[in-house]
């Protein structure tokens, strides 16, 4: 324990004793308000009445010891008393958001969360709402990914293991166990936060081992993030909990075999190419011609629209090519290869699900409103809520089902992209977690639906009475709502923001 001012800071060392340069995360406790409920000692000595928020650390590329002012980010959770969650109507009008679970009670089991930021962020606020113990695992140095965590959020973790990556894997992994062995409750399941994550390969059997030395038992691993998929399917796998295996983890993560995956299952897939070399690229766009000449280039491991180029010529896909090998993507990667894909001309979709041993349920179904803008071609105005009566919804959802059952997912939330393209659905890519975009949509679903796909997902862990009554489709809407994204034409530098507006 290092005390900074009156601040607490708690380090768990990944990588041996050495105090210089090693230091990848820490955790800092304030006590200016008190939890909703208490929290256990640990073998740390964190006091029940700490309030928790973040602190994150970039890994040392030069040996130095830790400054307080090397901090690059801290964000305080609020609390509410409040018994009911309440999300605001159409018209002024407030509602509580449903819910098809039980009521609160205290947990003693823990689940593990892989990759805590954006959504993930809301499954630890929501499993800490329902009396669980939260576990934080990361699948290394997510650096800046950790910012991406909305306010508001009330929930603290029992411990955080973060991998290693500079160190030997086993020299990693034995640190983690030494932590997990000395907590005192057990882990019941482990969610994917985020979709990146790393392969620990045979170490992770060392890793279980340690968290079945817990004092109570760990029910469910949870993907918090696209950066955690991989890391929570080996996780949940070896322990034995709701998992959707290991067979299938890299159709899940990389684009390119996600479409060859579903091509070989009969389901209707985009003409693609995996490169990563100009002439392979060059031979291919030869061969195949493209008329009207319109092809994506978009990096093979990333989210959102990191780099998604649209190129009206054989000069523009070259561009492209360089612009994106060896660069470091949104998750954190480098690309070390590239996806160049036909261009599937047509609306675009969103459809999330929830699924719990092979049955799927539709958890909502989305508008993309993208359209060019500063230059690039693809950037995402907004998104509206639609039901299953929507036009293309039932072919879309259909569709969808095929694609996921193709991919081996049998448990756990899904994001699925879909372009309708000459009168069919055709995927994008789908990611085995919760919709990101740090939750911002949450709301809007509550108040249109009256649930949300993040509710929802813990439910198809953790609540299998709660997972049979949600409804198959969104169907009945209680009113009309988006999500809509403010596009900055200007460039500058943002002095203020007028609060009134804003609320507005």
């Amino acid at each position: 324990v290092k005390h900074v001012g009156s601040h607490p800071e708690i380090f768990i060392m990944m990588n041996g004793l050495s105090p210089k340069g090693m230091l990848l995360r820490s955790t800092t406790f304030d006590d200016r308000k008190a939890r909703r409920q208490d929290v256990a000692n640990t073998v740390f000595g964190f006091q029940p009445t700490m309030k928790r928020s973040q602190t994150f650390i970039g890994e040392r590329k030069e040996s130095a010891a830790v400054q307080f002012s090397d901090v690059l980010y801290r964000r305080y959770f609020g609390a509410e008393d409040e018994e009911k969650r309440f999300v605001p109507l159409h018209k002024g009008l407030r509602m509580p958001s449903m819910s098809f679970g039980s009521a609160q009670k205290k947990q003693e089991e823990a689940v593990i969360v892989v990759d805590t930021f954006s959504t993930g962020a809301m499954l630890c606020d929501l499993l800490y709402s329902k009396g669980f113990k939260v576990i934080r695992v990361l699948s290394g140095d997510l650096q800046d990914l950790l910012d991406m965590v909305p306010d508001g959020l009330d929930f603290s973790f029992e411990a955080t293991f973060i991998l290693n990556e500079s160190i030997e894997p086993e020299v990693a992994i034995s640190d983690i166990i030494q932590g997990v062995r000395a907590l005192k409750f057990p882990v019941i399941a482990v969610l994917a936060g985020a979709e990146t994550g790393v392969e620990l390969a045979d170490q992770l059997s060392d890793i279980i081992q340690g968290v079945r030395a817990l004092k109570f038992p760990v029910i469910a691993v949870l993907a918090g993030a696209e950066t955690g998929v991989e890391l929570a399917d080996q996780l949940s796998e070896r322990m034995g909990v709701i998992t959707n295996g290991t067979a299938l983890s890299e159709a899940r993560r990389n684009k390119f075999v996600m479409g060859e995956t579903i091509r070989a299952a009969g389901v209707r897939a985009v003409k693609q190419l995996r490169a990563t070399t100009w002439g392979e690229i060059n031979d291919w766009i030869s061969d195949w011609n493209p008329s009207p000449f319109k092809v994506i280039m978009k990096p093979m491991d990333s989210a959102g629209s990191d780099n998604v180029t649209l190129c009206l010529s054989i000069t523009d896909v070259q561009n492209a090519f360089g612009n994106i090998m060896g660069k470091i993507n949104g998750l954190g990667l480098v690309n070390k290869a590239v996806l160049v894909q036909e261009y599937l001309e047509g609306p675009e979709y969103v459809v999330d699900m929830v699924s719990r041993d092979g049955q799927h349920k539709v958890a909502a179904l989305w508008a993309y409103d993208r359209r060019p803008a500063n230059g690039a071609h693809f950037v995402c105005h907004g998104q509206r809520l639609l039901t299953a009566d929507d036009e293309n919804c039932t072919a879309l959802i259909e569709y969808m089902k095929k694609v996921v059952t193709a991919l081996g997912i049998r448990n756990g939330p899904t994001h699925g992209e879909v372009k309708w393209f000459k009168g069919e659905p055709v995927l994008v890519e789908v990611g085995a977690r919760c919709h990101g975009a740090e939750g911002s949509w949450v709301e809007v679903a509550n108040s249109v639906y009256g649930y949300n796909q993040a509710e929802c997902a813990i439910d198809c862990y953790l609540d299998i009475d709660a997972f049979e009554t949600m409804p198959l489709t969104p169907t009945q809407r209680y009113g009309f709502g988006r999500v809509l994204f403010l596009v900055v034409n200007n460039s500058g530098n943002l002095s203020s923001i007028n609060a009134a507006y804003t609320e507005e």
